[in-house]
């Protein structure tokens, strides 16, 4: 949420980010909405001081038994249209406010325009060469079809389309992952390890920027507070609500796996089937809360905390600084990691990581003291990485013409041993 101080003043950097955004803000709307809650707030200002002044008054006429009934019916009408102004203040706030939970965040500078995801910097690459690089089957095919090791007809009967049972060598796979991930971002990188709650109540979405604007997407628990969480970033990030404003040291660095819901699977298709797109799916997420002036550096640092994990399993990557038109809704900045998959002949995000400045901790109110002063501290959040395409990567990578898949050496200790699976 943007400081709403920045808005009254027509900072020309947001009004500039906005263009590059192609959002457009109604600022006559906004100025008007403004301007009427002040009037109110100043009214309601006015009448409490006039409230109080007679108060005294007929507080001395008691003292001095002389008749007050004048002062009371005029306080009592006071109090009726006070009344009535709080009830209107408190209505047109929370109007106001949800209004401006929808505007989107400031970007940085740095920020190339652009309106799609072709307009998209590429940054840098990273190749490796592969022994099992020759696709004379159709293995993917075969794989995703093949009930032995994944079931996506049986988990559309249990549950639905957009789910997949995962089983024997491919579960222990996709475990092994994601114990390879967490051991190597708490052991060598640093981060606190959490173990989330996967419900969330209602104001920790808001607080992370995933409500309202993205309801239509996300998943309540009919008749209650709850939400399933979309990733872990929203739990990661309202964990500073119980942190001490006074005594908090940064930066803090927090690593969370948990299952992900979303209602929104994206496009159709061949190149996007299967793995790629599921209503529920496992994520490592990393979660990094740093003061103003570290934060686009520590933006650096994550995203090559989430490269190393590609990089240790020898897999082709680039990294792609997103235009002005894709970046996300809570960012200032984001790169995206995309990994080359050779049998679908294409690049696929499986981490996006972002700078979301202050725009979180101003949503949730949380001000961190500095000596005499206070600021709010920046939030950024990356995928480290997704548990289910890096696993579908893999398989893409390390399967040679026979239809046997190599376990990448990183991975033979969490998988018991086991270097090859024929399938």
């Amino acid at each position: 949420m943007i400081d709403i101080q920045l808005l009254r003043e027509f900072d020309s950097k947001i009004f500039d980010s906005f263009d590059k955004r192609f959002f457009k803000l109604n600022y006559i709307f906004f100025y008007n909405f403004d301007f009427k809650i002040r009037k109110i707030k100043t009214r309601l200002y006015t009448l409490r001081y006039k409230y109080k002044f007679i108060s005294f008054f007929i507080k001395n006429l008691k003292d001095n038994n002389l008749k007050d009934s004048f002062l009371l019916i005029e306080n009592f009408f006071l109090k009726k249209i006070m009344c009535i102004q709080k009830f209107k203040l408190k209505y047109l706030e929370h109007k106001f406010k949800m209004y401006l939970l929808l505007i989107p965040n400031v970007l940085d500078s740095s920020v190339c325009l652009g309106k799609y995801d072709y307009n998209n910097l590429e940054i840098r690459c990273f190749f490796k060469s592969y022994k099992f690089n020759i696709f004379e089957i159709k293995l993917l095919k075969d794989l995703e079809s093949c009930e032995k090791y994944l079931d996506f007809s049986l988990a559309s009967k249990i549950t639905g389309s957009g789910f997949v049972i995962l089983k024997d060598f491919l579960a222990s796979l996709h475990r092994a992952l994601s114990n390879y991930m967490l051991d190597l971002h708490v052991f060598k990188h640093g981060y606190m390890e959490v173990c989330s709650p996967l419900l969330v109540n209602t104001q920790s979405m808001f607080n992370s920027g995933h409500l309202p604007k993205f309801y239509n997407d996300q998943f309540n628990i009919s008749g209650t507070n709850f939400w399933l969480i979309p990733t872990a970033e929203v739990v990661l990030s309202n964990m500073l609500l119980n942190m001490n404003v006074k005594n908090l040291k940064l930066p803090l660095q927090f690593v969370s796996k948990t299952a992900c819901f979303r209602k929104e699977r994206g496009s159709y298709g061949y190149k996007v089937k299967g793995l790629i797109r599921q209503h529920q799916f496992d994520k490592v997420e990393l979660l990094n809360i740093v003061s103003p002036n570290e934060s686009y550096n520590n933006l650096e640092q994550l995203v090559w905390h989430a490269e190393t994990v590609l990089q240790n399993l020898n897999l082709s990557y680039r990294v792609l600084s997103l235009c002005s038109g894709d970046i996300g809704f809570t960012a200032s900045k984001t790169y995206d990691l995309e990994v080359w998959f050779p049998k679908r002949k294409m690049y696929i995000e499986v981490s996006s990581c972002s700078n979301t400045e202050s725009f979180q901790s101003y949503r949730m109110g949380y001000k961190i003291k500095n000596k005499s002063s206070f600021y709010y501290p920046h939030i950024l959040n990356g995928s480290g990485l997704a548990v289910g395409r890096i696993l579908l990567a893999l398989i893409e990578n390390y399967s040679d013409s026979t239809g046997r898949f190599f376990i990448p050496d990183i991975l033979v200790k969490y998988m018991n041993g086991i270097k090859f699976v024929d399938f």
